[in-house]
């Protein structure tokens, strides 16, 4: 999905929606209050837009808070970017599979890639295209769900030694998950990575290919 940079909703650039969508966190949640306080809104502000995310089709009601739709995991994953050449595209892929490699391998990390899957329009038959969209489906490597959380406690808290802010408690608690994302990502433009879960609907129908898939008796 490609965006205008300039285009507005309720007044707020959609570059800076898709960042607010970006920051909900793995279960695609945002309250009124966290849409408020990340955009600097007014109260009278911060419900004029969220009519207007639900008008547009970007989020719907759920149990309490407002949740992500397709659409609105899609502008999360949209660029604002000039259109790739297939080369880079390819490239960025290479280089993908290249770091899903090195973080199964290296025990450091808290989590390894189960399975990464492409989608988009990289699957179509164009020279020019939009962001490498793909699906990364991230699994602990503690089995014992009480040891990771306190690897990831240790985890958090040398980052915050290391000067690394967290804004709550559950960016803390998803810090394994996000620390092998950024490792993955490593700042390359071009390249969408989404949490697998969150994008499960998306691929029941669209084309989409993995690309990696975990072997089974690898081993920790």
């Amino acid at each position: 999905m490609r965006i205008d940079a300039q285009a507005k909703l309720e007044g707020v650039l959609l570059t800076e929606i898709r960042a607010l969508f970006r920051r909900a966190g793995l279960d695609s949640v945002v309250s009124l209050g966290f849409i408020r306080d990340e955009l600097k809104l007014s109260r009278l502000k911060a419900d004029r837009l969220v009519l207007a995310l639900v008008k547009a089709g970007f989020i719907k009601k759920g149990v309490g808070p407002w949740h992500l739709t397709d659409s609105g995991i899609r502008l999360r994953a949209a660029t604002a970017a000039q259109p790739l050449y297939r080369k880079t595209a390819n490239r960025l892929l290479e280089d993908l599979l290249k770091r899903i490699e090195a973080l199964n391998k290296d025990g450091r990390f808290l989590a390894w890639v189960e399975k990464a899957v492409v989608f988009g329009s990289y699957l179509g038959d164009t020279d020019r295209l939009g962001d490498v969209d793909v699906a990364v489906q991230l699994l602990r490597r503690e089995p014992d769900f009480d040891k990771h959380m306190e690897a990831n406690r240790r985890r958090v808290s040398k980052e915050m030694e290391s000067g690394r802010h967290f804004s709550n408690i559950v960016e803390q608690l998803y810090w394994w998950n996000r620390e092998a994302m950024l490792f993955l990502q490593y700042r390359k433009r071009g390249l969408s990575l989404h949490e697998y879960e969150s994008t499960r609907s998306i691929l029941k129908s669209a084309a989409h290919r993995v690309i990696f898939q975990r072997e089974e008796f690898h081993t920790n």
